[in-house]
């Protein structure tokens, strides 16, 4: 059973899945109940009132170029989409913190164990200095739940997983945080394919930003090793430079994206908590002056040096559960040195916000069903230190 959360007039700021009193219109988080966590989702999918049916909503397994607009249909789009598809992940958060800011989902509920889910996708793996200090895969009193518990605790790796921050709050809501991997189909979970992995710290991108970096442990080598190869393929068709100064590779965009396709916006998400879905949707032009509502975009330090000529606006259906995810499309911006550059992934980390603040130098606007996209998330917190400490916000 989803839980109804009242709320103030606009409502707190969410699009992961949760019911608000704004109507089926508002996105959030799915909160669940304490029935199972699969028989909750598919209820949540079949009661849907923003999308009735789903018709929209494709299946990773069944994504293919006929779902492309036809100006669209080349196999690079569809590489590039499934690149991203496969580092995409949904998180099942199994806390509410008491310190939720008011604006936020179910900070309001009184529901400090009930789970929510939303979505969120991998950006870097680095291997652990030093041993485990007591992650979720290796404490006694946790490990029992891990079908492949640590075996050699001087042998750890950290993945950094980007979401938005009313998804994962704090660091109380980290540790409480599953991490759901390859969740392609219903099948996954029967024959083993889905893996899981657990948050063990938080970063996040301050008070005035949904965004947030959450990273887990794990000392599964192999699934370690198999998660770096998809992040460096993500990488190498969307990216160049390193990690610390992300650049996009404006070469591919410019082959594979011309000026006469910047319509095409393509999200990638877990609505409902649902196995990985393919929303397809454009870009559309609104009137500001119309514009009710602002929502924020997840921004960090290196990506405030953008701005954007102009705001851009997209369709692209998305459900509750759909928080945090990747949100392929291709963005016009300017620097400060004036060199036009295109980027091709940008995420979906966005909430509602009922204040004007910092919604310029990359911050977006939407009118009430489209959200606009601005800049991509992808600075990494600095690096654990030798003895595993690492300072959180």
């Amino acid at each position: 059973m989803i839980c109804a959360v009242q709320v103030e007039e606009k409502g707190p700021l969410c699009e992961n899945d949760v019911t608000l009193s704004e109507g089926p219109d508002y996105d959030g988080c799915d909160v669940f109940g304490s029935g199972p966590e699969a028989a909750e989702s598919e209820n949540a999918w079949k009661t849907c009132e923003k999308h009735p049916g789903h018709a929209n909503f494709i299946p990773i397994t069944e994504f293919g170029l006929n779902h492309l607009p036809e100006q669209y249909r080349t196999q690079s789009i569809k590489d590039l989409v499934n690149a991203i598809a496969v580092v995409t992940v949904k998180l099942v958060v199994r806390c509410n913190s008491p310190e939720r800011m008011p604006r936020y989902c179910y900070s309001m509920s009184g529901e400090r164990n009930s789970a929510h889910v939303g979505s969120g996708w991998i950006l870097d793996i680095q291997k652990g200095k030093g041993p485990c200090r007591g992650c979720f895969e290796c404490d006694p009193n946790t490990s029992e739940m891990v079908k492949e518990p640590a075996q050699d605790k001087e042998k750890w790796y950290l993945v950094y997983v980007i979401s938005a921050n009313h998804v994962v709050f704090d660091s109380e809501e980290a540790k409480a945080t599953e991490v759901q991997l390859f969740y392609d189909d219903k099948k996954s979970r029967k024959d083993q394919r889905m893996k899981s992995i657990y948050g063990a710290m938080l970063e996040r991108g301050g008070s005035s930003e949904d965004s947030c970096v959450l990273i887990c442990f794990t000392h599964n080598e192999r699934l370690a090793k198999e998660l770096t190869g998809y992040v460096d393929t993500m990488k190498s068709m969307v990216l160049k430079g390193n990690r610390d100064d992300p650049l996009f590779e404006y070469e591919y965009v410019r082959k594979t994206l011309p000026e006469h396709q910047n319509g095409l916006c393509i999200m990638v998400s877990h609505p409902h908590g649902q196995p990985k879905m393919v929303t397809v949707g454009k870009r559309e032009q609104v009137d500001r002056k119309r514009v009710q509502h602002l929502r924020r975009i997840s921004l960090t330090e290196r990506s405030r040096r953008l701005r954007l000529k102009n705001p851009l606006f997209y369709s692209t259906e998305s459900c509750r559960g759909s928080s945090g995810s990747p949100v392929f499309m291709p963005v016009s911006v300017e620097t400060r040195r004036k060199d036009p550059h295109q980027f091709p992934l940008v995420d979906a980390m966005v909430i509602r916000s009922h204040s004007i603040g910092n919604v310029f130098q990359g911050v977006g606007l939407s009118s009430g069903e489209s959200p606009l996209v601005v800049a991509p998330l992808l600075a990494l917190p600095p690096p654990l230190k030798e003895d595993g400490v690492q300072k959180v916000s």
